[in-house]
């Protein structure tokens, strides 16, 4: 497996690092969680751990900054807090605060969609990965110009998506992308969550090298696959 790697920021330019920048938000927990882990480069596995004078901070439309926790998992050094709201139309300021002469990059920002709320399939169901198409079906909290991603995964499947264009409420997952996961030690029959994630983009700070700042909202139900 490719292992992760954490290096000191003093050797990083800020135009060097691509940030990962992610407001997410669900129909089942109060605010949203932000997450951002600033990748070296375009690369996947090796990550900037900032030195202590340094900063990431979230603000939510000009309110006091919430300072994001530093934390490290298997080499992965990510960033994280929780913001008190999930109102569409807010908008979210990501500030990376630089030390040690380099720049720092204060405005990435991106503006909560909309929410919803997932109405089909009901939580608790059991579905024939042979016989039967998942129709899922959401209600929106107001009108969004923002598609929808509905997804369902779990450890016996391979993850199956399909995207709903802005304005519709349905989509289905039919029944033959929904496939038993290959392999040794497979179950026959697992959890499943079935999600519906839409999803906004925001703008970067220009002093960054690439990366993305977005903003999700998703609702989901747990089933079971059978085969």
């Amino acid at each position: 497996a490719t292992r992760c790697t954490s290096v000191d920021s003093a050797n990083i330019k800020t135009a060097g690092i691509n940030p990962s920048m992610h407001v997410a938000a669900s129909s089942d927990k109060e605010g949203s969680v932000v997450t951002v882990v600033l990748h070296v480069g375009d690369s996947l596995v090796t990550f900037v751990d900032l030195d202590s004078d340094e900063s990431v901070t979230a603000t939510v439309d000009g309110e006091d900054p919430v300072t994001l926790s530093e934390g490290n998992l298997l080499g992965l050094t990510q960033y994280a807090g929780s913001l008190d709201t999930k109102d569409a139309g807010k908008s979210v300021t990501v500030a990376v605060t630089r030390a040690n002469g380099n720049d720092s990059a204060p405005t990435s920002t991106v503006t909560m969609t909309e929410g919803l709320t997932l109405t089909k399939p009901a939580a608790g169901g059991t579905v024939s990965r042979a016989a039967d198409d998942i129709v899922v079906e959401w209600t929106d909290t107001a009108p969004s110009q923002d598609g929808v991603t509905v997804e369902a995964a779990g450890d016996c499947i391979d993850t199956a998506t399909v995207t709903a264009q802005p304005g519709q409420t349905t989509a289905t997952l039919s029944k033959d992308t929904l496939k038993k996961k290959q392999g040794d030690d497979v179950a026959d029959s697992c959890s499943i969550t079935v999600s519906a994630t839409r999803q906004r983009n925001g703008t970067l700070d220009a002093a960054f090298g690439g990366g993305s700042i977005f903003d999700t909202f998703s609702s989901s139900a747990q089933l079971t696959s059978n085969p």
